[in-house]
């Protein structure tokens, strides 16, 4: 069964609502961190190279500010997700 509950793959550590990133690079690196915290990711570098490599082939940017960046990656133990918000907007 592939189904899943949000509350399974979103943990309330990964929450990150202070975001003071710049550049979309930044904003990666800064969810990345969140995840590495929660102990999702062990491989923070490959991590972030997998969601610019996908960020690459075609933005994951919906408009008025928001992003759903993506990737699968070795670097990630399971299935996750974070959320971020930019103090900027």
């Amino acid at each position: 069964e592939n189904a899943f509950l949000l509350t399974e793959i979103l943990n309330e550590s990964c929450v990150v609502l202070d975001l003071a990133a710049s550049s979309k690079d930044a904003v990666i690196e800064a969810l990345v961190d969140a995840l590495v915290r929660a102990e999702v990711v062990q491989d923070r570098q490959r991590m972030v190279d997998d969601l610019k490599k996908r960020e690459r082939v075609m933005s994951t940017g919906i408009g008025s500010g928001i992003a759903v960046p993506h990737a699968q990656s070795p670097g990630a133990a399971r299935l996750a997700m974070d959320r971020g918000h930019c103090t900027g907007g």
